[in-house]
């Protein structure tokens, strides 16, 4: 059926998956994120450079003074190391030119023997394989932990003055502790400033897809209907101008759209009007021809044999024209009540699918001996909630259709489904089937099937028009398959209560 209902339409919330104001959120808060890591990161950086400078400019003067102190001059101790007015944890290793090495440790702040304790032979080696006369270094020197090196060698051998680190990688620690700790306050606050905003922000956009959710899912084929607005997004914060000028656009839209709509329902309630006032003025005329045309039987033996057929014919007319004024008549009443809002009169009762079904399949094979009639129906009856009459109209018109556009010796079967919320009434025909270029206007108003199903005889085309427009008013549904060799029309009505 052409017009059908749209299907809902769902918006997603502004920080939905996949939406603009989720991407702004994430986009934001990873540059935040990496913003404060690069900026902590240069932060600590920079920090170790100057603490190291500021252990080198000592580590200098440490190296300073052991030359001072070295054997020979004032403080020397024997082995070669002088500790004398050196920061505590001041590190000294000698080696000289036999091989021999001696280091010790400040521990606390002596002068000699008691303030220095000897260290082991893996931290000597690992200071001697790190040393580099060159430039300061820094090296692990195990038990005893990080340390700067100062390396000079001379024809004495080498000395390593050795200070710790210790204090600047605890600087360093609690820095880098203490900026992870803003860091992720900064991008907490980040989220929810950004969330904020960006919700503020996108509210007009979020506005528009909502009205275009309304509009979407508004059957805008049932006539005049009135759409939503956008409100004035100027007020809204964060708001730019390129909004604004959407909103007044997909207002200015809107209301081009209720002006068609509106224009177009005038125009259709003139020619549903037009029809229903010349369909119903056309019925006493028609009477008349076809009351006059009866009169003339009794003389038509008597009549010569060409005004006889003329007579027969006009008769056979007058009753086509007749249907095909009650077809009119009737589609425009219920045109008229679902345009108006109000349910078509209908006469609705409990009703027998079944018996329909019966009824009308024993007229179709008095109109249709040439047919093969088969009807299948349940054990039990199949109750619907419906107007009589209007439902025995449309399984006619159904058999109607399939006798008219089928050749003789074709099989049609009426099929009654029964059910827990929706019964059902088919008609199946193995005919040579509906052209597929029409297949999907079938219920449209004077559509012809000519092209794929043959027809013995004439055919106003609102046959199918009024099975939809009568099936909808029942708040059903009907629809069509078709191939050769098997048509089939399914119709859904409510079951009854």
């Amino acid at each position: 059926m052409s017009g059908g209902r749209s299907l809902p339409v769902a918006v997603p919330g502004p920080l939905a998956r996949g939406t603009l104001g989720r991407q702004l959120l994430v986009r934001v808060v990873v540059v935040v994120t990496l913003l404060a890591v690069a900026l902590s990161t240069v932060a600590t950086l920079v920090t170790r450079h100057l603490l190291v400078d500021r252990i080198d400019e000592q580590l200098t003067a440490a190296t300073a003074r052991q030359q001072h102190g070295h054997p020979g001059g004032p403080g020397g101790i024997p082995g070669g190391i002088a500790l004398p007015g050196q920061p505590i944890g001041t590190v000294v290793i000698v080696q000289v030119p036999d091989g021999s090495t001696t280091g010790a440790v400040l521990e606390e702040d002596g002068s000699t023997g008691p303030g220095t304790r000897p260290i082991g032979d893996d931290a000597m080696e690992r200071a001697l394989a790190a040393a580099d006369p060159d430039r300061h270094v820094t090296a692990d020197l195990g038990s005893l932990g990080s340390y700067r090196l100062a390396t000079r060698d001379d024809g004495d051998g080498r000395v390593v003055v050795a200070l710790p680190l210790d204090e600047v990688n605890a600087t360093l620690r609690l820095m880098v502790g203490v900026q992870a700790l803003v860091t992720v306050v900064a991008i907490g606050a980040a989220l929810v400033v950004t969330r904020t905003l960006v919700t503020r922000s996108l509210r007009p956009l979020h506005r528009l897809a909502r009205i275009s959710r309304d509009v979407a899912e508004t059957p805008l084929h049932t006539g005049v209907v009135e759409l939503g607005r956008v409100g004035s997004p100027e007020a809204a914060p964060g708001v730019g101008s390129e909004v604004a000028e959407l909103s007044q656009t997909m207002n200015a839209m809107l209301d081009h759209v209720e002006s068609a709509l509106a224009a177009r329902e005038a125009s259709e309630s003139q020619v549903r009007t037009f029809v229903a006032d010349a369909s119903h003025e056309l019925r006493n005329p028609l009477a008349a021809i076809r009351g006059y045309a009866e009169l003339t039987r009794r003389d038509r033996d008597e009549l010569p044999e060409g005004t006889a057929l003329a007579l027969t014919r006009i008769d056979a007319e007058a009753a086509r024209m007749s249907s095909l004024v009650e077809d009119m008549l009737l589609l425009a009443r219920l045109d008229a009540g679902t345009a108006e809002g109000r349910a078509p009169e209908l006469q609705l009762v409990e009703v027998d699918l079944c018996e329909v079904a019966v009824n009308a399949i024993r007229d179709a094979r008095a109109s249709g001996p040439d047919h093969q009639w088969r009807l299948h129906l349940p054990t039990e009856s199949v109750w619907t909630l419906a107007d009589p009459d209007r439902l025995h109209q449309v399984v006619v018109n159904l058999l109607a259709n399939a006798r008219v556009h089928t050749p003789p010796g074709t099989t049609v079967e009426v099929r009654v489904d029964p059910g827990l919320d929706e019964v059902r009434i088919s008609v199946t025909d193995d005919g040579p089937g509906i052209d597929p270029d029409v297949v999907d206007h079938v219920f449209e108003r004077f559509t012809r099937a000519d092209a794929g199903r043959s027809r013995q005889r004439g055919s106003t085309g609102l046959g199918l028009a009024i099975v939809a427009a009568v099936v909808e008013a029942h708040h059903g549904r009907v629809g069509v398959t078709s191939e050769p060799g098997s048509t089939r029309f399914t119709i859904v009505l409510p079951a009854a209560p």
